[in-house]
C-alpha cells in the first residue's frame, strides 16, 4: 500500500510553509502540537516545539550521563539529600530580562503548585516540603531555594540517587519565565493563551507564528548562549507519508520516519536515515481502578494472548524489542523475569480460573492519526477476541478518556527509562497514581514502593541493583502494563544538515538544532 501511495505522497509536499529570507530548515513534525504547555499533560508534539523555545536544567546523554544546559554544574552532598546547580552566568530570557535563580525556584514551585494540576509535579515529590505543598498546609516547596543570582539549593525529605534522572532523563521539566508568568492565576496559568503565542523562552529560537494543524515558525533567539547558524526554523504538520515524500523532494531538512517507510527512504539520494534505541517504551496501561481488571491472572491472561512479537514486526517492521518490565537500565535488570510467551491456551485457562465475563467489553480509547498503534491494536483486538475478551475502539485523539477515567486499556509510550532506575517510579508507584503523577495503571504495591525507596537510598549500585532487581520481579508477575515493545527511532535527514544527533525519543529530535550546520 505505501509503494502504491508514493506518488500522492510527492504531491503532497505542496503544503509545505513557504521560506522567509535568511537559512530556513523545515522540520516534518508527524506528531501534531496542541497546546505548547510544559505545565498540560505530555503530548509528543508540544514537547518537540518546546525543545525550541524553552530548556532546562540539564538533560541525559544516550550513555547515561548528564549534559548541562541552563546550569553550568551541579554538586550532591554526601548524603544524598542536597543538590546544589550552578547556572551559566549572563544568560538573558529572548526577551532581554535576565535569567536568574528565582526562575528556577518559582518554575519548581509552578510545577509542584495543586491548583496547577501539572501531570509533572511528582517529579518532584522527593523534594522537602512537596507533601505539605500538596496538601495546602504550606505555601511553596520548602526544599528549593536560590543562593544569589545563579544558584540553587534542592533538600530532598531523603536521599535518592536517582534524583538528577527524575528531572532530566528527557525534556519535561523546562524552566520557565517568572516575569511572564507570575501575573497569571496559578489555576489557570496551564492552559493559558500564552503558551500559544510564548515569545519568552531560553531556547534557541523564538516562536513566530503558530497555524495549529498547519504549520509553525520560529525565528533565531539572539541571546541565546551559543550562536545558531541558521535563521528560522519551519514546522510542516504532515502524516509521516507524506513526511518521507517530502525528503526525496528536498522540501523537508529532517523528517521522523515510520520503520516501513525507511527503506524506501534509504534509497533517496542525499537523504541519510539515522537511528537510535529509544530510551523509552510502549506499554498498554490496564486500568486497575476496575474491578474487574484487578485479579492480577486477568492480567496475565492478556499478555499472554498477545503476540507480541507480530505487533513488533507488523507496526515497526521489527525495528525495536519486546519488554517484560519498565526496568531498563542494564544492571537493574534481573534474571528470571517471566517473558510471557504467546500462548492462547494458557490465556483461556487463566480466565477461566479468575471467573472471566465473556460478555463484558473494554474500552480501548486511541488516537486515529498514530498509525504505527492503531496496528498494534488491531492485532490486539484480534488476540483479545480469539481467547474471550471483547474489546471496543475509541477514537480519543486528545485524549479525554485518561480524565474522565472512560477507559479499561489505553497504549502510550515514550519515557526515558534507561537512564536509571529510578525512572521507573512516576510510572509506577502508590503515590504517582494519575493525575497526581505519570501512573495511569493506578497501580499500587506497597512492597514495590519500599524497595524503590532502598533503591534511591544509596550511591553504591552494588546495593541500588539488588532493590531495583527485585522491584522489577514484582512489577513483572503484577503486569499492570501490558509491555509491548522498545521501539527503535529513524529519522531521514537531508545532506543540507550537518551535526544531527540521533536521539531515542523522537520529541527530542530538535534537542542539539544549535549545534546543526545547515548549508
Amino acid at each position: 500500500m505505501r509503494v502504491l501511495l508514493w506518488a500522492a505522497v510527492l504531491a503532497a509536499a505542496a503544503c509545505t510553509p513557504p521560506q522567509a529570507p535568511g537559512v530556513v530548515v523545515t522540520y516534518a513534525a508527524t506528531a501534531k502540537p496542541v497546546h505548547l504547555s510544559p505545565l498540560a499533560p505530555y503530548r509528543a508534539g508540544d514537547t518537540t516545539v518546546l525543545t525550541l523555545l524553552q530548556d532546562t536544567l540539564l538533560v541525559a546523554d544516550q550513555s547515561g550521563g548528564y549534559i548541562p544546559r541552563l546550569a553550568e554544574s551541579w554538586a550532591v552532598s554526601d548524603d544524598g539529600t542536597t543538590y546544589t546547580f550552578t547556572l551559566r552566568r549572563g544568560q538573558r530570557w529572548s526577551d532581554g530580562e535576565p535569567f536568574t535563580a528565582q526562575d528556577v525556584v518559582f518554575t519548581f514551585n509552578l510545577f509542584a503548585d495543586p491548583v496547577v494540576r501539572s501531570p509533572q509535579a511528582s517529579r518532584l515529590s522527593g523534594v522537602l516540603g512537596y507533601q505539605e505543598f500538596r496538601r495546602g498546609t504550606a505555601d511553596a516547596l520548602a526544599g528549593v531555594t536560590a543562593v544569589g543570582a545563579d544558584r540553587v539549593v534542592v533538600v530532598l525529605a531523603e536521599p535518592d540517587a536517582g534524583f538528577l534522572a527524575v528531572i532530566g532523563a528527557s525534556m519535561l521539566l523546562f524552566i520557565l519565565p517568572k516575569h511572564v508568568l507570575e501575573r497569571i492565576d496559578p489555576a489557570a496559568v496551564a492552559h493559558d493563551p500564552w503558551w500559544l503565542r510564548q515569545d519568552v523562552g531560553m531556547g534557541p529560537f523564538v516562536l513566530a507564528e503558530f497555524e495549529p494543524d498547519q504549520r509553525l515558525v520560529a525565528r533565531r533567539n539572539p541571546h541565546f548562549r551559543t550562536p545558531v547558524s541558521f535563521d528560522r526554523m519551519h514546522l510542516a504538520f504532515v502524516t509521516p507519508e507524506v513526511a518521507a515524500g517530502q525528503l526525496g523532494t528536498g522540501e523537508v531538512d529532517v523528517a521522523p520516519l515510520s520503520p516501513l517507510d525507511a527503506r524506501y527512504v534509504e534509497e533517496l539520494p542525499g537523504v541519510r536515515v539515522e537511528r537510535a534505541d529509544a530510551p523509552g517504551f510502549n506499554r498498554i496501561a490496564v486500568n486497575l481502578r476496575k474491578p474487574y481488571l484487578t485479579d492480577v491472572r486477568v492480567r496475565r491472561a492478556m499478555i499472554h494472548a498477545m503476540d507480541r512479537s507480530g505487533m513488533l514486526k507488523a507496526a515497526l517492521d521489527g525495528h525495536g524489542s519486546v519488554r517484560n518490565s519498565a526496568f531498563m537500565t542494564d544492571w537493574a535488570v534481573p534474571d528470571g523475569l517471566n517473558a510471557y510467551p504467546h500462548d492462547p491456551a494458557e490465556a483461556r485457562r487463566l480466565l477461566a480460573e479468575a471467573g472471566w465475563d465473556p460478555s463484558r467489553e473494554l474500552l480501548v480509547p486511541y488516537d486515529p492519526a498514530q498509525a504505527e498503534r492503531v496496528v498494534v491494536l488491531d492485532i490486539l483486538g484480534e488476540n483479545l477476541r480469539q481467547v474471550g475478551i471483547r474489546t471496543k475502539r475509541v477514537p480519543d485523539p486528545k485524549p479525554d478518556a485518561l480524565r474522565t477515567g472512560e477507559w479499561d486499556l489505553f497504549l502510550f509510550g515514550g519515557g526515558a527509562y534507561s537512564i536509571d532506575p529510578a525512572t521507573a517510579g512516576p510510572i509506577l508507584t502508590c503515590d504517582q497514581s494519575y493525575p497526581r503523577g505519570g501512573n495511569i495503571a493506578g497501580f499500587c504495591d506497597p512492597r514495590f514502593d519500599a524497595l524503590m525507596r532502598q533503591g534511591a537510598a544509596t550511591d553504591v549500585r552494588e546495593e541500588r541493583a539488588g532493590a531495583y532487581r527485585a522491584a522489577a520481579l514484582i512489577e513483572n508477575a503484577e503486569v499492570p502494563y501490558l509491555w509491548t515493545a522498545r521501539p527503535r527511532v529513524l529519522v531521514g535527514v537531508g545532506e543540507r544538515v550537518r551535526g544531527f544527533v540521533p536521539r531515542g525519543d523522537l520529541s527530542l529530535s530538535l534537542l542539539d538544532v544549535a549545534q546543526w550546520n545547515v548549508s
